[in-house]
């Protein structure tokens, strides 16, 4: 009996073993131990708050994924949802700067972690920070022709710009942006900030306190009219102004309607002339009535050109004098008449150089005249710029006959 019962427990034994080693065997071969990547796993970054009661705050990385390498049974792995795999970033306790924080991994119990890439990953954390701003107005678009957009008055002119450093740090100014197509009167717009860099481009993560300006934008009537150049004083003897040019001869002025709508004409402040010999350019300024403005600068350029005044002589023969409106069965004795008729004139030097007697021409008029002897004064033709200084003699003893 006994020998039967120890035969029947070895039996067992040995049937457990068996069965053991069965079950190793179709576990290493059936559903071996495998190893799998999982990537793009997302980094819950935690404890961030804790940032912002120390007066801080995350710059970057924002969003953080990491590769892990896990492994265990065939089938676990195959289960093996992404989800499932959690990573943390832990940000308590770090301080402003660039610092690296280990990452922290847990996947399912059956599981074990090979490999996490990257284990650390560098975040950068700056301090909250705040600075005062003046906005400016940037105006786009363009103005209606006959009108002028003014500089704007602001409301507030200063605001508060708040972030992090580095954002803050970036900003070179705030702006209000305002349109001012088919502008024709004055405007109060409410106009939302805009913080940009050095280079014009928007900084988006600051805030702009307050968010919006009120902007009094005054509009203003516009047109152009000529420039009336004025001098004062007296040229030396022997010049004159030949030619007197202002630079630009017409300018844009500005004012109210009822300012500048009698305004057709501005004159300068006189040029001194007194001295001067020869071409010369000067600057004046303009000289505007009340309420009306240029547009743009209110100097001009004043170009004088001189030339010399002369004197001259010139001779004619009797030939050379018209005599009118003689009557009918009369004519002339010119044994009574001088030889000739001296003119002398006075102008511009390239003028009267050019001057000849069939230019400048002698007349007589004989009208209602009737025989006998007459004292007939010499009239001569207009040239413009040119003086007539004396005639000599200025008027011919003229004897009329009856034809015979």
């Amino acid at each position: 009996m006994s020998k039967a019962k120890d035969s029947n427990l070895t039996i067992k034994v040995l049937s457990i073993f068996i069965a053991i080693v069965l079950w190793s065997y179709v576990i290493s071969e059936v559903n071996p131990r495998v190893t799998k990547e999982l990537n793009n796993i997302k980094v819950d970054i935690i404890n961030e708050h804790t940032l912002k009661n120390s007066g801080l705050v995350l710059i970057e990385p924002r969003d953080v994924r990491v590769s892990v390498k896990v492994k265990g049974r065939r089938n676990d792995i195959n289960n093996l949802d992404p989800n499932d795999i959690i990573a943390k970033a832990d940000l308590l306790g770090y301080s402003e700067g660039v610092s690296k924080v280990y990452i922290d991994v847990k996947v399912p119990l059956k599981l074990d972690i090979e490999d996490v890439r990257p284990r650390q990953v560098s975040f950068k954390i700056d301090s909250i920070v705040s600075k005062e701003k003046r906005v400016s107005i940037k105006t786009t678009g363009t103005s209606s022709e006959g009108y002028s957009i003014e500089d704007g008055q602001l409301s507030p002119e200063t605001v508060t710009v708040k972030g992090a450093r580095s954002y803050v740090n970036s900003v070179s100014k705030v702006i209000a942006n305002v349109n001012i197509n088919d502008i024709r009167s004055s405007k109060n717009l409410r106009v939302p900030l805009i913080a940009v860099d050095s280079k014009g481009k928007q900084v988006k993560k600051v805030d702009i306190e307050p968010r919006f300006t009120e902007v009094s934008l005054p509009v203003l009537r516009t047109k152009k009219v000529p420039v009336v150049p004025k001098t004062r004083g007296t040229l030396p003897n022997g010049y004159t102004i030949s030619k007197m040019q202002v630079v630009p001869s017409v300018i844009g002025i500005k004012g109210l309607n009822e300012d500048i709508k009698n305004v057709n004409a501005l004159q300068i402040e006189p040029i001194d002339i007194t001295n001067l010999s020869a071409n010369k350019e000067f600057s004046s300024r303009v000289i505007l009535p009340n309420g009306v403005n240029t547009v743009g600068g209110n100097k001009v350029a004043v170009k004088i050109e001189l030339e010399r005044t002369i004197t001259r002589d010139i001779d004619y023969d009797m030939s050379q004098i018209s005599f009118l409106n003689l009557a009918e069965g009369l004519n002339i004795v010119k044994d009574n008449l001088p030889p000739k008729v001296i003119v002398s004139i006075r102008g511009k030097e390239k003028l009267v150089n050019k001057i000849s007697t069939s230019d400048l021409k002698l007349s007589v008029d004989l009208n209602g005249l009737s025989e006998g002897d007459h004292i007939i004064k010499i009239t001569p033709s207009q040239i413009e710029g040119l003086e007539i200084l004396q005639i000599n003699p200025n008027s011919l003893p003229i004897t009329l006959r009856k034809n015979e």
